[in-house]
């Protein structure tokens, strides 16, 4: 199992997560798998990431937080009480923008 390094010193911003995240749609050919292919669609839009801030875990012997950012995709024209539902989600290491995972949630 590949262990994900989650820390650094300088952060990405927000644009530069949704950036990295679109990027390995493509580079991983995600919209191309069957379980990921909403991302084929024309009306998909990438929603403001969100930066999570996670406490070491109590057997490391580093002090320092780990960060990673969701970035949520949706569709464009599904909302509720002027928010936009999130379909699916990529996770993106939040300093060096490696691709972690991606999450598909069955309703939006």
């Amino acid at each position: 199992m590949r262990v994900v390094e989650r820390s650094g010193t300088r952060l990405l911003s927000p644009q530069q997560a949704a950036e990295h995240a679109n990027r390995w749609v493509k580079e991983l050919n995600l919209a191309q798998k069957p379980r990921y292919g909403l991302l084929r669609r024309s009306d998909i839009v990438t929603l403001q990431p969100i930066v999570v801030h996670d406490k070491p875990q109590m057997d490391r012997k580093e002090e320092r937080p780990i960060h990673y950012y969701v970035v949520p995709f949706g569709l464009r024209t599904e909302s509720e009480r002027g928010r936009q539902l999130a379909r699916m989600a990529i996770l993106v290491n939040a300093y060096t923008g490696d691709f972690e995972e991606i999450t598909t949630f069955g309703k939006p």
